[in-house]
């Protein structure tokens, strides 16, 4: 592996890029991504994709990173909930 040596002042303004872009993306994903059974559920009603596809979906979104964290889980319930009151 090569190394490449950059600045404190440097690294410190990439990492507040990357954070940045965290937050960006689990906003982005917050906004846009379901439970990975409401997922599924969308792609069923089409009426598009056999079971077998609809069911290794919705076992891999369950199995994602996005799905097992506990951030994502807190989103995914606050979501529902707010469906639920809309209903």
């Amino acid at each position: 592996m090569d190394d490449v040596t950059i600045s404190k002042k440097e690294y410190k303004s990439l990492q507040k890029q990357a954070e940045a872009f965290r937050l960006f993306a689990t906003h982005f994903f917050e906004t846009t991504l379901g439970s990975a059974q409401d997922v599924a559920e969308d792609f069923r009603n089409t009426g598009l994709y056999s079971d077998e596809f609809l069911h290794d979906l919705e076992a891999g979104l369950k199995h994602s990173s996005y799905a097992t964290t506990s951030y994502a889980r807190s989103v995914t319930q606050k979501r529902s909930a707010k469906l639920s009151q809309s209903a």
